[in-house]
């Protein structure tokens, strides 16, 4: 199944929408609104790291395990295994920053 442009770009502006009538009564409430939000994105980025990285890391592992029984090292899975690591690592942190740059 392929989606079009047109439906992507609906699908975004609906989630934009949603988004935007689901934070507004936050933002209009006073400034303590962010404390729940920070900590569940402390939480968040806490337990995905610390399971996810040993996850991709065995991934990694057993690749090379396959890589070298079959004789096949095929560089776009590493490629995938790779950026999947560098999404799980550099996720947290920018929404941490994020809820720092809302803060102030």
């Amino acid at each position: 199944m392929k989606i079009s442009k047109g439906s992507l770009l609906s699908l975004a502006i609906l989630g934009g929408v949603i988004t935007l009538v689901t934070v507004a009564p936050a933002l209009a409430a006073d400034a303590d609104w962010i404390k729940p939000v920070e900590e569940g994105v402390t939480s968040l980025s806490d337990n995905l790291v610390t399971i996810a990285g040993p996850v991709i890391g065995l991934c990694i592992g057993g690749y090379g395990v396959w890589a070298a029984l079959t004789g096949r090292l095929e560089f776009n899975r590493i490629w995938i295994f790779l950026i999947a690591a560098l999404f799980i690592g550099a996720g947290p942190s920018f929404a941490t920053w994020f809820m720092g740059l809302m803060k102030s």
